[in-house]
């Protein structure tokens, strides 16, 4: 189990999944620590909200 931690999301749904991607992010055996900015800057906050949300005990907020 890998532990990622990503700061400043803000709301950017689509550069998110492509980070995840690229790190070969698996949410059955890998870990997310998200450190703040979630939200309001970027065009997708609530699917970033919703995502984050699906992911159960693979996330931390």
């Amino acid at each position: 189990m890998t532990t990622y931690a990503i700061g400043s999301v803000n709301g950017d749904y689509r550069t998110l999944m492509q980070l995840l991607t690229t790190i070969g992010f698996d949410p059955l055996a890998d870990r997310l620590w998200f450190a703040g900015n979630l939200v309001n800057q970027g065009p997708d906050s609530l699917q970033v909200l919703r995502y984050i949300k699906s992911l159960g005990k693979a996330s931390y907020n």
